[in-house]
């Protein structure tokens, strides 16, 4: 995934270009074996908003000179709803450049992720979900990543995911993209992506849905963005999911199921969720929708947000999300109920390999955590973060505390599946 860093990146940094400039001073963190990307804000303040960009300069080092990146204009904001006031001695960030960009290998695009993982002892809930869902191929995008050192205004800030962010994309969600003007019947009716949401955005237009179990449940259309999109559009999607959860509140599951719900899509993401054992479907939420032009078809996708509450003992004997979103209907649905059997037996086979990859990526890792947690684990301990149980262990316990929690987690589902 990554290179190690060379002995010329150490004493002179990534750059030959005439008009490179210095970053911040490179300590032990460039050799880490990941890549490090430096930040620094024009103002050099640090980042205090998570709705307004302000302007910053960018370098990405890597040991492959083909990987390393020096813009001079790109923005930053902050990222998340709860977490962004909650963990502020780590945080996470939205940066967008100014024109389309690969970084570390991955497809080009202008808006990218830099995910803190503060609480996740492990650094892998969302790599365990990511590469599930890229194995089975059922969705029409996972998000791709590489982990990263960060530093920014010049403090090292520790290890951070670099990802791809959702958004209608050739390389990413793989559906039609509306501009404002398609308003016509053959155009109005897609693409969508749609996010079950706690939070309020003020870009975003949302409703809560009066027919879905578990916590306060608000769909937000995440694309397009009220800049970029019209009332009808808007108008058109809400009537659509309205007429779903209708059908559902009606208890008309076959009406439904038949004509609106992918059910493949559906249950991939309701497995890779329930194997993980985060509450996440019931609140916060970040349960991730689209829906495309001339199909009628609801999806699901990507998966993502999975460092709450996941792959705790406890949990790993029960079933967690049964009973949200919409769920108890779906499962008086024998297709879908089959449906679900199907993706599992697909699934199944892949515990060896999925524990190979959590090795592997804990061995990437390793030198780079050291610093992290040498960073943060007194925030950690002082902020009481308790949500995954394994947050006062080391990195390496909280693997194996995940990969023990996995296999009775898959023996558990092998079992009760059948009679869910």
């Amino acid at each position: 995934m990554t290179m190690f860093l060379t002995i010329t990146l150490l004493l002179s940094g990534c750059s030959d270009d005439e008009k490179y400039q210095e970053p911040a001073e490179k300590n032990n963190y460039t050799n880490t074996g990941l890549p490090v990307v430096y930040i620094n804000t024009h103002s050099g303040e640090e980042v205090a908003n998570k709705d307004v960009y302000e302007g910053a300069t960018i370098e990405i080092c890597d040991g492959n000179s083909k990987y390393n990146l020096n813009l001079q204009n790109i923005q930053i904001h902050g990222r998340g709803n709860s977490s962004w006031y909650t963990f502020i001695k780590k945080r996470s960030y939205t940066i967008k450049l100014d024109s389309k960009q690969g970084i570390l290998g991955m497809p080009k695009d202008k808006k990218w992720c830099l995910i803190a993982n503060y609480r996740d002892k492990t650094m892998l809930r969302n790599s365990v979900a990511w590469w599930l869902s890229a194995k089975l191929d059922i969705h029409n995008w996972t998000p791709r990543y590489r982990f990263v050192e960060l530093v920014l205004n010049g403090t090292h800030r520790g290890t951070y995911q670099l990802v791809e962010q959702v958004k209608i994309n050739d390389d990413r969600i793989n559906i039609n993209e509306m501009s404002k003007y398609d308003t016509s019947p053959d155009k109005i009716s897609g693409g969508y992506i749609i996010e079950l949401d706690r939070g309020t955005n003020e870009d975003q237009w949302e409703w809560i849905m009066p027919n879905m179990h578990g916590d306060v449940h608000k769909l937000s259309i995440k694309e397009p963005k009220i800049d970029d999109g019209n009332e009808s559009q808007f108008k058109y999607i809400y009537s659509y999911l309205m007429n779903i959860d209708r059908l559902f509140g009606e208890n008309k599951i076959a009406e439904v199921m038949e004509n609106y719900i992918d059910m493949e899509s559906w249950a991939a993401q309701w497995l890779i969720f329930e194997i993980s054992g985060t509450p996440e479907p019931n609140g916060p939420n970040s349960w991730y929708t689209y829906k495309d032009i001339n199909n009628d078809k609801w999806y699901c996708g990507p998966v993502w947000d999975f460092d709450y509450k996941s792959f705790i003992p406890s949990t790993s004997n029960k079933w967690i999300n049964r009973n949200v979103i919409y769920m108890p209907e779906m499962l008086k649905y024998e297709p879908f109920r089959e449906t679900l059997k199907e993706v599992w037996s697909r699934i199944k086979p892949m515990l060896p390999e999925l524990i190979a990859f959590i090795e592997q990526e804990g061995r990437l890792i390793e030198l780079s955590e050291k610093l992290n947690w040498e960073i943060h684990n007194k925030n950690l301990i002082e902020d009481n973060r308790t949500e995954n149980g394994d947050e006062f262990v080391s990195p390496q316990a909280a693997r194996i505390m995940m990969i023990d929690y996995l296999k009775a987690k898959w023996e558990f589902i092998d079992n009760n599946l059948e009679n869910i």
